[in-house]
């Protein structure tokens, strides 16, 4: 599969989340794909139902509290997609974690 655009949606009320998926906006904005940044902290952007195709790759960024995603976060049940191959969540991790860590004190993140 080959995307033709690419989103990057982000709920962050407290901006960490924000940094961390602008970091992942910057960083595609060196393709030749168009980029389109979403912010869903922001109520009606994140109500808004959206559908999306087989070229698109989508990433998005919403905080962990205590295991849980916040309450928010329901809304999104009204995006649907079709041939989605999803990035799973602990490879997805473990790619963002260790260039944001970097980035974030100097030191490259110790690995398990």
């Amino acid at each position: 599969m080959s995307p033709n655009r690419i989103i990057v949606a982000r709920f962050s009320p407290t901006g960490r989340t924000r940094r961390l998926m602008s970091m992942i906006a910057q960083g595609l904005a060196g393709t030749a794909l168009p980029v389109e940044e979403l912010d869903l902290t922001d109520r009606w952007e994140r109500e808004e139902a959206r559908t999306f195709g087989k070229g698109d790759l989508v990433f998005l960024g919403v905080p962990v509290y205590f295991g849980r995603v916040p309450l928010p976060m329901q809304s999104l049940a009204k995006w649907t997609g079709t041939a989605a191959a999803p990035l799973p969540g602990h490879l997805a991790r473990e790619c963002i974690g260790r260039g944001t860590r970097a980035k974030e004190t100097g030191t490259p993140r110790k690995t398990r």
